[in-house]
């Protein structure tokens, strides 16, 4: 609290703004938010609007998020909105892994202290902080795809698939990642990887190892992981170490817009066949996460891992694992525990209409909308049923169209004919949200006539598929 009073006291005495930003930022480094959590987060609201009044809107933008992750950890915030779901910021996971109640003797195996182990080796428990920190409603999902999928040793290859905007990153942020960071499956200890980047998938792969590596086992390597056969050297090392090493490639279907070639697909696909044949590199379970209407793209996967004389039915039912939107019923639990959780409550007939007016043809309800929908009711304070009705005919639409008005404002006003033009070229006819290369997108930018570009928010059909389009580079 000194530093926030102190930062706000410079403001008014110096119209620089270095030395409040200053004075914030060592706020931030001094205040424990496991102890003093409203404290840390006034301190990153104020500092995000001193970054964006000097117009670092980047830097604001990042604050922004760090700020909406800690609210929803500390419970001060029921809804995230558009963005992905985020493990814990500060927890003492790493610590109790290596020096905790269950540890780990020098085998690797896990002490007596652990009763998560089943009988066929599968972890059978999970820890209470995080599930109870992730009541999204996938709490079945995680316990499955654990138990039953990467538990078993027939199961080298999981391919998770879904709609876009169903929660598939949040899920394995959230909820895969985290538990399998403090599991033992059988006598080997998980170690999750996960890479989203694919512009340099080898580097990225190596850098992300490595992290884990040095943040979870205190292992510094010599040199870096900048090499398939580097990577592959370090996954057998981690086997010897009774390791089982879990790589979620996540948003996978980005790599075939980078890589369109099928020469420059065979390296990945030769990696992935080697993991999951277990000979040269064994105990390594691999994940790919990707949209639905890009899942015939695996086929290429399956041919090739055909050619290789390996098993020609990589793709089939009992490898995929469909993640799909809530049912009603789940809806209106998930609704009821985000907001039951903080001091954000809901009138139980707003519920109820909410439920009713998320709720598709198909009698289900997609995640990123209640989403979006439940974040804009907290930014406005809308509580009650009559407030609801207040803003007019669809309020569920008004809602969503002002949390993208304020998405856009984050960019600040002078380049808001310029994200609304983006946004648009990354929507198509039908309102679905595309990839497409940032070469793509800033050839759009630059063919279109300045006279068609939106100066205020064009009419988005914002439920067909996603909110959040976002491009690759």
């Amino acid at each position: 609290l000194p530093f926030l009073i102190l930062a706000q006291a410079l403001q008014k005495v110096n119209p620089q703004p270095e030395a409040a930003i200053d004075c914030l930022e060592k706020g931030i480094k001094a205040t424990q938010p496991q102890s003093e959590p409203l404290t840390y987060v006034n301190l990153l609201s104020e500092l995000r609007s001193l970054y964006f009044s000097q117009k670092q809107y980047l830097k604001a933008f990042e604050i922004k998020q760090k700020q909406q992750t800690v609210e929803l950890q500390f419970q001060l915030r029921a809804f995230i909105g558009a963005g992905q779901l985020q493990p814990a910021l500060f927890s003492g996971d790493a610590e109790t892994r290596r020096h905790g109640d269950a540890r780990v003797e020098d085998t690797g195996r896990r002490g007596r202290g652990d009763a998560g182990i089943g009988e066929r080796g599968e972890a059978t428990s999970f820890d209470s902080q995080i599930l109870s920190s992730y009541p999204f409603g996938r709490k079945q999902d995680i316990e499955y795809l654990v138990n039953e999928r990467i538990a078993l040793p027939k199961h080298k290859l999981t391919v998770l698939y879904g709609p876009s905007g169903v929660g598939k990153s949040s899920l394995i942020s959230a909820g895969l990642m985290p538990v399998l960071g403090k599991k033992a499956i059988g006598d080997r200890l998980t170690m999750p990887v996960k890479l989203t980047v694919y512009t340099d998938w080898v580097k990225a792969l190596g850098q992300e190892l490595a992290e884990v590596l040095q943040v979870h086992e205190e292992i510094e390597l010599a040199a870096p992981l900048d090499s398939i056969e580097a990577i592959r050297t370090q996954l057998q090392a981690n086997a010897q170490r009774h390791w089982l090493t879990v790589l979620v490639f996540d948003q996978f279907e980005e790599f075939f817009f980078i890589y369109p070639q099928k020469e420059q697909l065979s390296k990945l696909y030769q990696f992935l066949l080697a993991c999951v044949k277990g000979k040269e590199i064994p105990f390594v379970k691999i994940i790919l996460a990707l949209r639905e209407d890009y899942l015939h793209y695996l086929l290429e996967f399956e041919q090739f891992a055909e050619n290789e004389r390996l098993e020609s039915d990589l793709l089939r039912k009992d490898q995929r694992y469909y993640l799909g939107n809530f049912t009603l019923e789940t809806a209106r639990t998930v609704i009821t525990e985000l907001t039951e959780r903080t001091q954000f409550r809901l009138e139980d007939k707003l519920i109820t209409a909410l439920v009713q007016d998320l709720t598709t043809e198909l009698k289900q309800v997609r995640p990123i909308e209640l989403q979006i929908v439940g974040a804009q009711l907290q930014a406005e304070e809308i509580t009650t049923l009559s407030q609801y009705q207040q803003l007019g005919p669809n309020p569920k639409t008004t809602l969503a169209q002002r949390s993208l008005d304020m998405v856009v404002a984050d960019c600040g006003a002078e380049n808001l004919p310029t994200a609304w033009q983006i946004l648009a070229s990354l929507t198509d006819e039908k309102g679905r949200r595309t990839l497409c290369t940032q070469a793509e997108l800033e050839l759009n930018f630059n063919l279109a006539p300045p006279s068609t570009i939106p100066k205020t928010r064009p009419e988005f059909k914002l439920w067909a598929n996603s909110l959040s389009p976002r491009f690759v580079d």
